[in-house]
């Protein structure tokens, strides 16, 4: 009965009336806002019935079905962290921190989760750099050297403030292209749905630069704000922390070769004794399916000569739908892999606002809204294990994930047929992902998996204008071009997208 009940639901959704869609809120950080059309997004197919309460048409003629497809690429090489400042794709929560990859081995710091082992090559590796330390002598301090030098931990206090000694940066080239489909009509006067699906390939190419060894021309100030391009020679003023009565620059730079040698060179060995795969990620998928219901109607306001306020429409507007997870989610053992929607979440969402069409001259409006995430349950899901890790974590587990809700403004104005046949509309967005709760499925008596370092990385931020340029070819068919250019972001993707459009509409 149940099955019978939820087939019933989708059969009367599909033939309740489509409308064009509206903001799809996302928790994806690479594609926040997927747009299915260049056409403006609150047109609710009421452009004709409009024209007619200004009186531009004899005729009201309303437009009862509308069908678009759209051809879009997208792409990104750089993106902002948490602390917005501008970063690599692969560093927006953190760079590659190899050495607190590596085995601790000190009782006051528990790294190994119960049921869990370090592998050996990880062993193998911590131990090949203590040894590689113990090498060095200096003769300022009888051939003895720091201490900190001598356990994987006090390597890893040295690691401050540059983020450089043990650590790789990870420039990505991320691309994504696709076709999306979207249907709309209506069958009453001013409510109704819409519907839009898609299919897309991704593909991103990392590189990985070991910031241990990095231009003796980016020191000191430029190994804290910039990537340096190369990796020469050793950053000795920069990351020296001993007095060189201590620990001599030339004696520094033996244990930045020890580093260099026995654990950044080992990348692909720990990754791949830890189940990690490195390779650039590039396929295809389907993407999510969206639908939505609205409420919308038209309020005429006339002129009003004591006030001088020229004649206009009041359109309220409020709409509520879902998203389904059909598009491929990320795969932890793939390192470089990206959704292909909401990783498998689906959604509720909801929008509301207004604009206000100005007979003569443009049309302007607000709205605001937010998308809820269902949680849901991940098997394998990499998570640190001590908290100077990141990106690169060595376990997994099982994990429920119960993402933030993502919330939106948005303020936007549209000229409808401003040159002849051409209309354009401005559109700016604001977005905001909360922070996501993420549980372990099984229990770790050695409470050492830190989920919550995870949580702490999950919030997001972006700000979008969207351009979109349409012409009327004909009364039914219209060509158009569409923009997304990204403003602002914390911990996203500086993500811009081109779109092309045919829309149909009768």
């Amino acid at each position: 009965m149940k099955k019978i009940r939820n087939l019933l639901l989708v059969i009367i959704l599909f033939n309740f009336n489509l409308i064009k869609s509206s903001i799809i809120d996302t928790l994806n950080k690479t594609d926040p806002i997927p747009v299915f059309t260049s056409a403006f997004p609150y047109t609710y197919l009421y452009t004709n019935e409009k024209e007619y309460l200004k009186g531009k048409r004899q005729n009201c003629d309303p437009q009862y079905l509308s069908l678009s497809v759209s051809a879009y690429f997208q792409k990104a090489n750089r993106g902002k962290n948490l602390d917005k400042k501008r970063a690599q794709l692969g560093d927006l929560t953190g760079r590659w921190n190899m050495i607190a990859a590596l085995p601790l081995n000190d009782p006051s710091q528990p790294d190994v989760p119960t049921g869990h082992a370090f592998p050996a090559e990880f062993t193998t590796v911590a131990n090949n750099l203590l040894s590689c330390a113990k090498t060095i002598t200096s003769p300022t301090t009888g051939g003895k050297i720091p201490t900190e030098l001598t356990t994987i931990p006090g390597i890893i206090s040295l690691q401050p403030p540059y983020d450089l000694l043990g650590f790789f940066t990870v420039p990505i080239k991320y691309h994504k292209k696709g076709v999306r489909f979207q249907a709309e009509g209506r069958l009453f006067r001013d409510v109704g749905i819409a519907a839009q699906f898609g299919v897309s390939n991704i593909s991103q190419l990392a590189q990985f630069v070991d910031l241990t060894t990095t231009p003796s021309g980016c020191v000191p100030t430029g190994c804290i704000t910039e990537i340096c391009p190369t990796n020469t020679n050793p950053p000795l003023n920069c990351l020296n922390p001993f007095s060189t009565n201590q620990f001599t620059n030339a004696n520094w730079k033996q244990f930045v070769n020890c580093v260099h040698r026995q654990v950044m060179d080992q990348l692909q060995d720990l990754a791949s004794a830890s189940g990690i795969d490195l390779c650039n990620f590039n396929r295809s998928s389907i993407e999510d399916f969206h639908i939505e219901a609205f409420w919308r109607h038209a309020f005429p306001i006339d002129r009003n000569d004591t006030y001088c306020i020229a004649p206009f429409l009041f359109i309220p507007f409020a709409s509520v739908g879902g998203s389904f997870g059909f598009g491929d989610g990320i795969d932890p053992n793939l390192i470089f892999s990206v959704p292909f929607g909401n990783n498998k979440h689906n959604a509720v969402r909801f929008n509301a606002g207004f604009t206000l069409d100005f007979y003569e001259t443009i049309e302007i409006g607000a709205h605001a809204g937010m998308a809820h995430f269902f949680d849901r349950d991940f098997k394998g899901y990499r998570v640190p294990n001590n908290m100077f890790q990141s990106e690169f974590y060595p376990f997994t587990t099982d994990v429920k994930i119960s993402p933030g809700d993502t919330w939106h403004i948005g303020f936007l104005m549209n000229a409808y047929h401003f040159l002849e046949c051409l209309s354009v509309y401005l559109e700016y967005l604001y977005v905001v992902h909360n922070r996501d709760k993420i549980c372990l499925l099984k229990p770790d008596p050695s409470n050492v998996f830190r989920p919550q370092d995870l949580e702490c990385k999950s919030p997001w931020s972006v700000q979008l204008l969207n351009v979109g340029f349409n012409y009327d070819i004909s009364p039914n068919f219209a060509l158009g071009f569409f923009t997304q250019i990204p403003l602002q972001q914390k911990n996203a993707y500086r993500s811009t997208t081109y779109m092309f459009s045919l829309e149909m509409t009768y």
